[in-house]
């Protein structure tokens, strides 16, 4: 068991000459802290399973490319509402330096990178790929990073169906214990344990049935339900691992609960999910229930 304290503030000046040519490419540069602490929460922890403490304080330079294409939405990650979507190209970059002159814990060079495009395919639908890139090189020791790839494809049937379909993929290396990849019912694997299984390289897919209701009780809550089926895989797992290794595949339902006075569009997720398979331990019907921003 292991405490986490956290705190992260940037403060930035930006600037940009606005549309030009269907484009915007903005400018920004600042200073960002960013600090996390760990420990046990008893004493049953086991000190060399607590990751070491981080502070980064570093100036930044950032800029971003963004393609002015929006398109209006209903009923995909919400429900009956309208939904602004980016399907324009987007790329930002930021380069900054953690220093010990500053108040770093060591030195370290930062580069984070995100990508986004949408677009229709000539079979109809949507697609939208987005990835993140994170790479941070210290003054001594190795450098680590993070690689992050999510695709996701949207085929409306009808104003009240939808079929969805996405494929996310994680590869990490050298990355802190608190930032290890895993795979399980707080990850998109609805029918397994939280962290059930980790591993260097991750990927899960996730295919959805999606319903939209108009079912509006009391004026407050907006009302649909998912059938859905999840199949996940890790490589290079750690050895408490290896007897889940392989592919593991859970299918279910749920409910989503929204509201349309809620200003963040967030909706509560009931899920019923069937392991279908690892060790017989795990195998059966999981119940999660959380809040998310999207369907």
């Amino acid at each position: 068991h292991i405490q986490h304290r956290g705190q992260q503030f940037v403060a930035h000046y930006g600037w940009s000459q606005g549309l030009e040519k269907g484009r915007v490419t903005r400018w920004s540069a600042g200073i960002g802290f960013d600090r996390h602490e760990f420990g046990p929460v008893d004493n049953t922890g086991l000190p060399w399973h607590v990751p070491a403490d981080r502070r980064d304080v570093y100036p930044f330079l950032a800029v971003e490319l963004l393609e002015d294409n929006y398109e209006k939405a209903r009923n995909q990650d919400q429900i009956s509402r309208i939904e602004d979507r980016h399907i324009g190209a987007s790329l930002s970059m930021k380069l900054g330096y953690a220093s010990e002159y500053l108040g770093s814990l060591d030195n370290a060079l930062r580069v984070d990178l995100v990508a986004s495009r949408g677009f229709h395919p000539a079979t109809g639908g949507l697609i939208m790929l987005r990835s993140n890139f994170q790479w941070r090189r210290p003054g001594s020791g190795l450098s680590s990073y993070l690689l992050r790839a999510d695709t996701r494809y949207y085929r409306q049937h009808s104003e009240k169906k939808l079929f969805f379909a996405q494929l996310r993929a994680s590869v990490g290396s050298n990355v802190d214990t608190d930032q290890q990849l895993y795979l399980g019912g707080d990850t998109g694997l609805r029918g397994y344990p939280v962290r059930f299984v980790n591993g260097k390289t991750t990927a899960i897919l996730t295919l959805e049935q999606r319903w939209y209701s108009e079912w509006y009780p009391f004026g407050l809550f907006r009302i649909g339900a998912a059938a859905f089926m999840d199949v996940g895989r890790t490589w290079g797992g750690s050895a408490n691992t290896a007897d889940v290794a392989g592919t593991l595949k859970d299918a279910g339902f749920g409910l989503r609960i929204g509201s349309p006075h809620s200003a963040t569009g967030r909706m509560l997720h009931i899920d019923a999910a069937y392991a279908l398979d690892g060790p017989p331990s795990v195998r059966g019907w999981q119940l999660y229930l959380e809040s998310r921003t999207s369907f």
